[in-house]
């Protein structure tokens, strides 16, 4: 029994130790290269352990059943701690892009011979590679657009020839209905990820990158050294200055020309750095004028003191310079677009905005137009908006009816007058076309009526015909009754025309007499009751002068009938005309 026992523990010891063994077996080392690549890295042999020391040992010897005791290993260097670092890095880098885009759309781009600041250069590559994936993704953004414009016109143009085969031949602005598809685009938006991978190499994962010559040539940070489209990989050779361009800079360059981009030094720029920055940003972009806000780099410390800024685009360098009102002019250079400034700032700086405050400003700008900005009235923020040339529906929507529901500022009444004018041809006017009115009608003055009678005669709808009408009869004058008289022969308003210069009183007679004459029946019928209505001794006179002009007995009857009443009526009045006395 005993030598049971025995036997049963050394098999147990046994076999711990060959557990043992096994686990201390690593087999050969991990691979070093860049995922994806041939690229090598070169890990470090483990602490304590001679070179080829995990490939030598013996995998069946058995453990110590007591095993000495091991010193504490050795740490390793920074050095070689950050190279595996960096390796595993780009491997969730890579597989992390892989997964996104998969691999025949991913891009592996290795750039050799980088130099400079290793944070600035790989700030720098990746804005780079990203604006270089960006436009297989804005080409896909671009033919999905064309795809859906053609579907749309073509839906278009068969559900107007359906309606006009239906419904035949109808007057005035009709609407029809239709469907079209909408086209997506199946180019992922691009991705970019990796960094430094040791001696002066910088390894990328790009996507989407379907074409890697297509991608080597929008680059541009250096010579393509290869292409090899089996391993997906690109290696390029780089060619950038020391130090790395600022890419910010880069960009405006590129967008608006040297000649357009002007070099700010402020000097003098002492103060608490951060209020001293956010107020030379803030004042810079403002140097374009209200209507043209500035792009700004920076500022950037230069030396102590000195801060510069990167301004664009700038049209006149000149005019650039003579806004600026933060300091006096220490140097101007319109060749080389650069301008010094000895700073004078305000003893009282403004804090940076704090992140709910930005959220709050950015909640305005997406917004638009919809409320005043800061500081600005509700009058100027409504003559500014109905201004523009490009203005937001919304924003239209809410001016018009908050100028319709307001009383007349008499300083500002003018003003409103002609913004209100001036925003009649904007495309969104149609579609807020009532609120429109009903504005004008509250702001309405000479220039108003002028415009509304202009609007009769273009081809609106004859809804729209009938608002403005309704506001003209709100407001008689001559100009008025001239527009609406000429619309009683319209088929659409005329009837609307006729009521709208019985409303006018006095101010009909003379533009209906205008239309004494015309060949529509009806008309003439309508003009005579005007006249019998509300007509003067003038226009008595222009009606029996009209009867030897009748030339059908019906009408004739109609005209005696409607002179007999304006008689009566200017009898009643005491304006009739006396009665020549006769010949003796």
């Amino acid at each position: 029994m005993p030598l049971l026992i025995g036997g049963g523990v050394l098999a147990g010891v046994l076999l711990i130790g060959v557990v043992a063994a096994a686990m201390m077996w690593r087999g050969p080392a991990p691979s070093a290269t860049i995922p994806g690549t041939q690229a090598t890295f070169s890990p470090p042999t483990p602490a304590g352990m001679p070179p080829n020391a995990a490939s030598t040992m013996n995998p069946l010897a058995a453990a110590p059943a007591q095993p000495a005791p091991v010193a504490p290993a050795a740490p390793k260097s920074n050095a070689d701690y950050e190279k595996n670092l960096a390796r595993q890095t780009l491997e969730r880098a890579h597989q992390g892009i892989v997964n996104r885009f998969t691999a025949p759309k991913t891009a592996i781009v290795i750039i050799n011979g980088v130099e400079g600041i290793e944070a600035d250069a790989d700030h720098y590559l990746e804005r780079k590679l990203f604006k270089a994936a960006y436009s297989e993704y804005e080409a896909g953004q671009k033919n999905a657009q064309q795809q859906t414009d053609s579907n749309r016109k073509q839906a278009e143009a068969q559900a107007v020839a359906d309606d006009q085969s239906s419904a035949g031949m109808r007057f005035g602005p009709q609407t029809v209905w239709y469907r079209y598809k909408q086209v997506q685009s199946d180019v992922p938006y691009p991705d970019v990820k990796g960094g430094a991978s040791g001696k002066n190499q910088f390894v990328y994962y790009v996507g989407p990158a379907t074409d890697l010559n297509q991608l080597a040539t929008r680059i541009g940070v250096g010579s393509v050294a290869s292409v090899d489209n089996g391993s997906r990989t690109l290696t390029i050779n780089a060619a950038l200055p020391v130090p790395i361009p600022d890419i910010d800079v880069e960009e405006m360059i590129i967008q608006h020309g040297r000649e357009a981009v002007v070099t700010l030094d402020v000097t003098n720029a002492t103060g608490e750095p951060d209020r001293v920055m956010y107020f030379l940003e803030s004042e810079a972009a403002k140097l374009g004028g209200e209507d043209t806000p500035l792009t700004v780099v920076g500022p950037k410390l230069i030396e102590a003191g000195k801060l510069r800024l990167t301004v664009g685009p700038v049209k006149d360098v000149n005019d650039f310079a003579a806004r600026i009102s933060f300091g006096s002019i220490a140097d101007l250079n319109p060749q080389t677009m650069s301008v010094t400034v000895e700073a004078k700032l305000p003893a009282e700086l403004p804090t940076r905005p704090t992140p709910q405050e930005m959220a709050e400003k950015e909640r305005k700008r997406r917004e638009g137009d919809l409320h005043p900005k800061d500081g600005e009235t509700e009058i100027d923020w409504a003559i500014r908006v109905l201004k523009k040339d490009d203005r937001d529906v919304y924003a239209l929507e809410r001016v018009v009816k908050h100028l319709a529901q307001r009383d007349v500022d008499a300083d500002h009444h003018d003003d409103v007058a002609e913004a209100l004018v001036s925003g009649i041809q904007n495309r969104w006017t149609w579609h807020r076309m009532d609120d429109y009115l009903r504005a004008m009608d509250v702001w309405y003055e000479k220039r108003i009526a002028k415009a509304l009678g202009g609007m009769l005669l273009e081809q609106n709808p004859p809804l729209h015909k009938n608002k403005i009408l309704e506001v003209m009869g709100n407001h008689p004058s001559e100009e008025s009754a001239k527009a609406a008289a000429s619309m009683l022969g319209d088929f659409f308003v005329g009837k609307e025309a006729s009521q709208t210069l019985r409303e006018m009183g006095v101010f009909a007679e003379e533009a209906v007499m205008k239309y004494m004459t015309h060949n529509d029946a009806k008309v003439r019928v309508d003009i005579y009751d005007i006249l019998a209505e509300q007509g003067t001794k003038k226009g008595l006179a222009k009606m029996k002068g009209n009867m030897t002009k009748e030339r059908d007995k019906q009408m004739k009857e109609i005209l005696k009938e409607a002179i007999d009443r304006m008689q009566t009526r200017l009898k009643e009045e005491g304006t009739e005309p006396a009665d020549k006395p006769e010949k003796t």
